[in-house]
C-alpha cells in the first residue's frame, strides 16, 4: 500500500526483497572485503559450482543461494583491455593463477599457455 493508506510505500515487496538479496549475492560473489562476506565465503563458499543450500543451512543463508543464480545471469565481466594475459597462469586472485588454485581444473586444458585473446578469436 502506498504511504498515504498507511503501507511501506514499496510497490511490489516480492521484488524489492529479492533485488535486495542479489545485492548481498553480488558483493559476496565479487569478494567484498567488509568482514561479513568473508565470513559467509569462509563458511559457505568451498569453490563449488553451482552454489546450493544444505537442509542444515540457516534460513537467510537459503534466500542469499536462492538469489545467486539470478544474480549470476544479470552480471556480465569485462576482462580488460590486454587480452595477451595467459588465462591459467596470470594472477586473477589473490591466491594466486588458477594454475595452482585449481590444479584439477588445469590438467583438463588442451593448451595450459593459452592466452584470453586466443580464446576470443578460436572459440577454443
Amino acid at each position: 500500500m502506498s504511504k498515504e493508506e498507511g503501507g511501506l510505500g514499496i510497490r511490489d515487496l516480492k521484488a524489492h526483497n529479492l533485488s535486495l538479496l542479489m545485492k548481498l549475492a553480488s558483493k559476496l560473489l565479487s569478494g567484498s572485503p567488509e568482514p561479513c562476506f568473508h565470513w559467509l565465503r569462509a563458511q559457505h563458499l568451498q569453490n563449488e559450482i553451482p552454489i546450493l543450500a544444505r537442509p542444515t543451512d540457516t534460513p537467510v543463508w537459503k534466500m542469499i543461494c536462492g538469489a545467486l543464480e539470478p544474480t549470476i545471469a544479470s552480471t556480465k565481466v569485462s576482462l580488460g583491455s590486454d587480452l595477451s594475459v595467459q588465462f591459467w597462469k596470470d594472477h586473477w586472485t589473490d591466491d594466486g593463477c588458477f594454475f595452482i588454485t585449481y590444479p584439477s581444473l588445469a590438467s583438463f586444458a588442451t593448451n595450459i599457455n593459452c592466452t584470453v585473446a586466443s580464446q576470443f578469436t578460436q572459440n577454443t
